[in-house]
């Protein structure tokens, strides 16, 4: 689980390094992934399907019988595919998904602010040290938006 922690936080800086638009909507997949995933735990329907995009199926209005028919259908052909209860998992792991989704909400809120691009494309095309070049973006955001500050 770390490694795979290692390889997303390694994929958003690459985002981030490729452009802001780019980072932005990875932040926002990641935020209703882990919502789907945290409103599954509380329906006791945990669904694993390696043959479905799970997220596109809520993202596109699916509810949990029509997403679970789909699985089933699946699972004929591949018994990876499966329903699963929140039981099923150790009791740790839905926390870790609510801290993770504050997180993500205040990441969220971040992506709101436009007008920060024009800094970050300066920055990124620039030789400024990456970690200067954070810390010049979150003081752009707490002088430009002083309401964010009790978020953080």
């Amino acid at each position: 689980s770390r490694s795979l922690a290692s390889i997303r936080k390694n994929g958003l800086v690459k985002r981030l390094e490729s452009s802001f638009y780019a980072f932005k909507t990875s932040i926002y997949r990641f935020r209703d992934a882990n919502q789907y995933m945290i409103n599954m735990f509380e329906n006791d329907r945990v669904f694993i399907a390696p043959d479905l995009d799970i997220n596109n199926l809520y993202a596109q209005g699916l509810d949990d019988d029509e997403i679970e028919e789909r699985l089933q259908q699946k699972a004929e052909d591949n018994p990876k595919n499966a329903v699963f209860k929140a039981d099923d998992f150790d009791p740790k792991f839905i926390e870790m998904l609510r801290d993770d989704q504050v997180v993500l909400e205040k990441m969220w809120v971040l992506r709101q602010f436009r007008g920060c691009e024009p800094y970050i494309t300066f920055a990124l095309n620039s030789s400024i040290p990456a970690r200067l070049y954070m810390v010049l973006l979150i003081a752009f955001i707490l002088l430009t938006v002083p309401s964010i500050i009790p978020l953080l």
